[in-house]
Parts: C-alpha cells; sequence; structure tokens
C-alpha cells in the first residue's frame, strides 16, 4: 500500500492479504510536512510540502513523455516501479521495445520487509517442491519426510544439514543461545525433532521451526543458515513405513465399518421379514373364494339380516304386508265380539 498520511510522511505498507488494511511499514521519506506526490511531465517522481518545496525524490531519473511511454506500479511484492516503453526505435536510445524498469524503491525488498507475523517479500523459503509450477505464490511442501518426536524412534543419522552462506531467517526464533561454536548449534538443533533451521552468527545460535519466515540472502548478512535435510538412504525406508503405517490403519476403518453395517443388517433383516410376511397373510384373508358348486361364479352365502339390509324395498313390502293382515285380524276378532253381545 503506497500512501501520503495525514501527518506528512509518505508510506509503503505492507498488507495483511486478503484484507486491506496496513499491517507493516517497509519504507517511508520520515517527513512531516509532506503535501502531494507530483508525477510530471519530465518523468519524475517526487514529494513536497504546501509551498511547493521538493521534499524527497521517489524517481530522480527524468524522462521524456515525448519519446517514452511511462507508468508506476505497485508490484504484487512491494516494490514501487517506475516503468518505461519507447514510443519508437528511433527514440529507444538504450532503452528495449519492451517495458523497462527506470527506478524503483526500496533496493532490496528482501531485506526491507522484517517482521515476526508472516512471511516475507520472497516468501516461506526452505528446501521443497513447489505446490502450482504456475503459481510459485502458492509456496511449496519439503520433498522429504521430517524428523519424528515419537519417543523410542531414534532418527539423528538420517539427517544432515545444507549450508547456506550469506543468508538470515530473522525473527520467529523459538530458541537462543549465545557463546557457542557451529558445531555445538549443529548437535543442539540436530538433537531437537522441532528444530528445522538452525542460523549461526558469530557465537550465536538461532533455531527455528516450520515454516521458515523472512528468508533473505545478502551479500552484508554475515551468518549462515543451518537447514535439516534428510539423507537421499533414508528417505525411501521412512516413506515406506510411513505409508504402510496408513495403508494399516485404513484397513482398520474399512473393517470396523464393515462389522457394523453387519450388526446393523442383522437386526434390520429379521424385522423386514416379519413385516412383509404379516402383509402376505392379511392379504390372504380379505381375498373371497369362489362358491364351490357353481364353478367359476363368485357367488356368497348370505343369511335374512344382510340381505334385508341389502333389500330395503323388499323388507318395506313384507311389513306393510304383515301390518294389513294384523289390522284384518283384529277387526275380525271386534266383529265377532259384537255379534256375540247382540245375541245376547
Amino acid at each position: 500500500m503506497f500512501t501520503l498520511q495525514s501527518d506528512g510522511n509518505l508510506i509503503l505498507y505492507k498488507t495483511n492479504f486478503p484484507q486491506d488494511t496496513a499491517n507493516f511499514a517497509y519504507w517511508s521519506t520520515n517527513t512531516d510536512i509532506g503535501f502531494q506526490v507530483i508525477f510530471n511531465q519530465s518523468g519524475l517522481i517526487y514529494l513536497t510540502s504546501k509551498n511547493g518545496t521538493i521534499l524527497s525524490t521517489i524517481s530522480p531519473t527524468p524522462v521524456s513523455i515525448e519519446d517514452f511511454y511511462q507508468r508506476v506500479t505497485l508490484d504484487y511484492n512491494g516494490v514501487l516501479r517506475h516503468s518505461v516503453y519507447p514510443r519508437s526505435s528511433s527514440s529507444a536510445g538504450r532503452w528495449s521495445m519492451a517495458w523497462s524498469t527506470s527506478t524503483f524503491i526500496p533496493l532490496n525488498i528482501c531485506l526491507s520487509i522484517v517482521e515476526r507475523i508472516g512471511g516475507s517479500a520472497c516468501g516461506f523459503n526452505s528446501l521443497c517442491s513447489v505446490i502450482d509450477p504456475n503459481d510459485v505464490l502458492k509456496g511449496c511442501k519439503q520433498d522429504f519426510v521430517p524428523q519424528s518426536c515419537d519417543a523410542g524412534e531414534s532418527s539423528l543419522d538420517a539427517f544432515d544439514f545444507q549450508d547456506f552462506q550469506k543468508t538470515n531467517m530473522p525473527n520467529l526464533d523459538y530458541e537462543h543461545f549465545q557463546g557457542v561454536t557451529e558445531d555445538w548449534c549443529r548437535q543442539s538443533c540436530l538433537e531437537d525433532c522441532f528444530c528445522a533451521v538452525a542460523v549461526f552468527n558469530i557465537g550465536q545460535c538461532f533455531k527455528k521451526g516450520l515454516p521458515f519466515s523472512n528468508g533473505m540472502v545478502d551479500p552484508s548478512i554475515t551468518g549462515k543458515a543451518l537447514v535439516k535435510i534428510r539423507k537421499d538412504n533414508s528417505t525411501l525406508k521412512d516413506g515406506s513405513a510411513n505409508s504402510k503405517k496408513k495403508d494399516d490403519s485404513t484397513l482398520i476403518i474399512v473393517g470396523s465399518m464393515l462389522l457394523s453395517s453387519l450388526g446393523i443388517l442383522n437386526f434390520i433383516l429379521p424385522l423386514i421379514t416379519y413385516v412383509v410376511v404379516s402383509r402376505i397373510y392379511s392379504r390372504k384373508a380379505e381375498v373371497v373364494h369362489p362358491y364351490q358348486v357353481m364353478p367359476d361364479v363368485n357367488l356368497r352365502n348370505f343369511k335374512y339380516i344382510p340381505l334385508a339390509h341389502s333389500s330395503p324395498g323388499k323388507h318395506k313390502r313384507r311389513e306393510i304386508k304383515e301390518r294389513k293382515n294384523r289390522e284384518k285380524r283384529r277387526r275380525l276378532s271386534s266383529s265377532k265380539v259384537l255379534k256375540a253381545n247382540a245375541e245376547a
């Protein structure tokens, strides 16, 4: 992030990606009266105060806009770059017919960004293989099996160190020793399963774990980095052993799952069988069997009451007839009584 703060200081900040917030200042003009950043017609970039005084020159090399296309970019690694492109081959001069860097800040980005959290602009450095060759910024992974911390496993003979001169990885040390020799520093890191690299510098030993951060190589650095690596003759053996352990674990998990599935099936199958058989018998009970006296005719025997209920018209006529008979008997009985009284 390239910003002119309210206090007049022009600063380059590292942001905590993917958040767009300032995290660490790695370059500044150290001014307190800065007012405006100017990119003029001559290709100069500078910071001025309110009265127009030049406080700091960012790109001091003048390049004519009549002869060159120009642009200023903030690269992905935090470098502010002033680039030029010749408008024609006749005006190119010492420049090639392509975008070329005129000036940039800071001069050494790897030495400029050093903080306790995260990696430097040069990434997390280690002996590794790039995860995605098309995008090295995604990082990398180790080419060997790391040292085991399991009790009883002696693997000191399986590791050695690769020396990197003029190399440092500032900050993120978990142990620091003073007044020691380089051999003592090597042995201490070798016996420590958490130690992935030891930086030795003038009697001081700095032990670090993974991932490596702020890795930098520069002629001004006086120390060296001792990176722990696995010897070639033991890589395949340990890798095969780990692979066998993984295979055994997989077989145990799969076997447990199969046994659990069989136990569940032993409970479910009898239940399903009972339900199916019960439904079959219940359906058989509801089937109407054909009357045996008249083959091929599906008839049933009915009693009087079901028929009476099923034929309400006939039943009603029968009731009317019976009621008429009762009325007739009543009149006949009445006439006999009257006749007997008359004779008396």
